[in-house]
């Protein structure tokens, strides 16, 4: 119980478990703390039990966070279905991704601006048509990041949008629409999710206020839903009021509860905290979610733009310690992406090397991600305690 105290009371390094240590000496990705600790800021309010989200939603929300991973095109989408049985094995990059084994590829494609990845897939005990959006991949892409200029929206009259994120957007806003149009025809469609990481979350709202505001017409009494991962705002407060009439008026069309909107921020995650309210940028979800030490807490919608809340300690689970206590841009849904990536990376070089790669894989995984038990096991058998 102390070492869990401590590892949710502070973040410092002296504080981690022998594994933990060696994870964060592994990042290679930005995570973003930093920004977090400048550019988020603090809520007076303390999530407790009475904000504690639904286990199923947590469990709904970790699947969806599936296909925002895939998004990212790596591997291929089409290699990636086509091997999910070895892609999904133990020590392999997708070892836990469950929700994959239920869901067909219907296609996937890179926008005409900066080669964003986009990826549509149908979940066929839920009928559920999934799109998901890459986040940040390259430089070119990283460069329309940081072009925050306000543009205004094309059909949204009186609305400002991001100009880098729209600007990719409209890249692959076609290949999107005839992408789900495929999908629709194809399958028994009864609800469409729009999903996403990282400025993959801008692209999944773009994508859903257009099929919200009838740009994209969907057919009647579909359900939709739109799940985001540390997505950035991605517009002003006239396009955060218009989402919210967009989604009233959907509602009232199809039904009530036809629309369910999932922002999730996460521990120490700066990227929802940019561009800064001050700039005149706003969150379109006003009632996000906030995951932390593997709760998902639900944060009122007067504390929507806050980044950064006290977590009471009655509302965790104390029979275990976190996993990513650090938490950061690349740990959502209890997944560490940066194992996710260096398994992507090893398996492809080594595949190219021999036909019988995979025990050389398996070998160079070990060495990688289980080094510091031989340091554990010598500390505890000279009788060091390195675990509080």
């Amino acid at each position: 119980m102390s070492t869990f105290r401590s590892l949710i009371s502070r973040n410092s390094d002296d504080e981690l478990t022998p594994q933990q240590t060696h994870m964060y000496a592994s990042e290679t990705l930005v995570n973003f703390r930093t920004i977090a600790r400048l550019c988020a800021t603090r809520s007076s309010y303390t999530l407790g039990v009475r904000d504690l989200a639904a286990e199923d939603l947590l469990s709904e929300l970790a699947d969806l966070g599936e296909f925002a991973q895939i998004a990212y095109g790596t591997p291929e989408p089409g290699y990636l279905f086509s091997h999910l049985d070895m892609l999904m094995q133990p020590d392999f990059p997708f070892e836990g991704f469950n929700a994959l084994r239920d869901a067909e590829l219907v296609g996937n494609f890179c926008g005409e601006v900066a080669r964003v990845p986009v990826v549509v897939v149908y979940r066929k005990s839920l009928k559920q048509l999934v799109v998901g959006f890459s986040g940040t991949a390259n430089i070119k892409q990283t460069l329309y990041d940081l072009y925050p200029i306000k543009q205004t929206h094309p059909t949204e009259q009186g609305c400002a949008v991001h100009s880098g994120f729209w600007t990719m957007y409209e890249g692959l806003q076609r290949g999107t629409f005839e992408h789900v149009e495929r999908g629709l025809r194809k399958h028994d469609v009864q609800e469409l999710a729009s999903v996403g990481h990282s400025m993959g979350g801008a692209l999944a709202y773009y994508f859903a206020l257009d099929f919200l505001s009838g740009t994209f017409p969907l057919p009647s009494g579909l359900r939709v839903k739109v799940a985001t991962f540390g997505s950035p705002r991605t517009g002003d407060a006239a396009l955060s009021e218009r989402w919210q009439e967009r989604v009233s008026s959907y509602q009232t069309a199809n039904g009530e509860g036809s629309v369910r909107e999932y922002r999730v921020n996460a521990l120490n995650d700066g990227v929802p905290s940019l561009p800064p309210v001050s700039w005149g940028y706003r969150h379109l979800t006003r009632t996000p979610l906030y995951f932390y030490h593997g709760r998902l807490f639900q944060v009122p919608a007067v504390e929507g733009e806050h980044g950064v809340f006290a977590v009471a300690l009655d509302a965790l689970d104390k029979t275990r310690i976190p996993d990513h206590p650090k938490g950061g841009h690349n740990y959502y849904n209890g997944r560490d992406a940066e194992k996710i990536i260096r398994r992507i990376y090893w398996m492809n070089r080594l595949s190219k090397q021999s036909t019988n790669w995979e025990k050389d894989y398996l070998t160079k995984i070990a060495e990688l991600e289980r080094a510091w038990q031989v340091g554990h096991r010598a500390d505890t058998s000279s009788g060091t305690s390195v675990v509080g």
